[in-house]
């Protein structure tokens, strides 16, 4: 039987943010791991219901360059990499240690993809590009990932999305048991799979599976579009990258998880 919400602020111990949520979630009698497991499901289920209901918003809220869902990517990551700094200031002496190392990479990683995705707030302060960048970028703006081509850049988010979904079916367990500590940190749980997933199946099927239906087949159904008209956009990419970022906050946040219960590998 559900609690009411007076009797769960009485109860409600204060040891963690984590804890917190859990206990509201546990006694309103939600399960948290499967909110999380189904939350892509959801997504994507909006994301379809919003193009079907209204094509301006769905390109102004998800698919618009400089809108909500690019700026909600880099916030996520930059709650990944707040939330991987808290648990390297929260380690003490095994901050030294490799548990430490990788909470502190993570950090800075998630950090830079955080402020790459945003430009480094190019737009926002109305920052000129130097020339190198104007010459070398793709889009001639501060970023470091768009110095990539096309193909490149995209076989890195194929090989992310790819990772993610599966590195907790096949990474090696030999690796996993004698550096535990490190390890951890790379590999996501299995709940997030769906999170890394449709980033990999999204820029499979802009750079090859499209081509094979298209130019091959003759469907034209399936031609993806780089402006606003068409069912299939290249901007489809925003929401999805945003689904990805979503889950590494969560990942991040399942390791904080573990570190305020004790069970965070090399941690003591």
């Amino acid at each position: 039987m559900a609690l009411s919400m007076n009797e769960l602020d009485r109860d409600l111990p204060t040891t963690d943010f984590v804890d917190r949520l859990n206990y509201l979630t546990a006694g309103l009698s939600l399960n948290g791991k499967k909110l999380v497991q189904y939350f892509p499901f959801a997504f994507i289920g909006l994301l379809v219901v919003l193009k079907l209901a209204s094509w301006p918003l769905y390109w102004k809220v998800m698919a618009m360059e400089d809108g909500p869902a690019e700026y909600l990517t880099s916030l996520a990551y930059l709650i990944a990499s707040g939330i991987a700094l808290w648990m390297w200031m929260r380690l003490g002496p095994a901050r030294w240690k490799g548990v430490g190392w990788m909470a502190a990479g993570c950090a800075l990683v998630f950090f830079v993809i955080g402020m790459e995705e945003i430009s480094w707030g190019q737009r926002l302060f109305s920052v000129q590009s130097p020339d190198f960048f104007v010459e070398h970028n793709r889009q001639g703006e501060i970023t470091l990932h768009n110095f990539l081509s096309r193909y490149p850049l995209h076989m890195l988010f194929i090989v992310a999305g790819l990772y993610g979904a599966f590195a907790w079916k096949y990474f090696p367990q030999q690796w996993c048991n004698r550096f535990p500590g490190v390890t951890q940190f790379l590999i996501p749980d299995r709940v997030l799979q769906w999170y890394f997933l449709p980033t990999m199946l999204i820029y499979v099927y802009y750079d090859y599976l499209s081509i094979l239906l298209v130019n091959v087949l003759g469907l034209e159904i399936f031609q993806w579009q780089s402006g606003m008209d068409g069912w299939i956009l290249a901007k489809d990419q925003e929401p999805i990258e945003l689904l990805m970022a979503i889950g590494i906050m969560f990942f991040m946040a399942i390791l904080l998880n573990r570190q305020t219960h004790g069970r965070l590998s090399g941690s003591v």
